[in-house]
């Protein structure tokens, strides 16, 4: 290899395979962070998913002592809740219990409505007003999700490194809503 010409190529080719070896082991390194990150957001939501259970079942006890006409369908949605697991691994596990408990918190409002005189009930003020603080807590912690989950996206589909995020593991992850 005496012609400096070649010497020249293999240098600028050796200089490429170690800049995009470089890169992908950072876009790599970037995708495990991002996983750990949106791993720590399904935590947080399973403890924020564990006090509502506690406070729909809490609420729903109040409706009990208070002897309220409780319909089949609210004692099915109560039995549900109460089996439902709080801790998603998945987003789909996330929007189930999400729905579980909107339906069940649907329930019980419509029959506060129907029997208003539970609506001045201290315990029931207390619990709304904790429900309402969890349902802030919880778009907070779907805000940074969604957030995090963009950045995961974008190094997930990095076209030079997308066969690479493939092979370890990294797949498309859904929204929250």
């Amino acid at each position: 290899m005496d012609n400096p010409g070649i010497q020249v190529l293999v240098w600028i080719l050796a200089l490429i395979a170690l800049a995009y070896l470089f890169f992908a082991i950072y876009t790599i390194i970037i995708l495990f962070d991002f996983r750990s990150k949106l791993r720590k957001r399904l935590v947080a939501l399973s403890v924020l998913f564990a006090e509502k259970k506690e406070m729909l079942l809490s609420l729903y006890e109040l409706y009990v002592k208070a002897k309220l006409p409780l319909s089949p369908e609210i004692k099915a949605a109560q039995k549900t809740v109460e089996a439902l697991a709080t801790e998603p691994k998945t987003e789909e596990e996330v929007m189930v219990i999400v729905t579980t408990f909107a339906d069940f918190q649907r329930r019980l409002a419509l029959l506060a409505e129907e029997e208003r005189y539970i609506l001045r009930h201290q315990d029931y003020v207390s619990y709304t007003n904790s429900l309402k603080d969890l349902e802030n807590n919880y778009q907070r912690i779907v805000a940074a999700y969604n957030t995090d989950l963009n950045g995961y996206e974008y190094w997930r589909k990095r076209i030079a490194y997308r066969w690479l995020s493939w092979v370890f593991g990294f797949r498309k992850r859904r929204r929250l809503a």
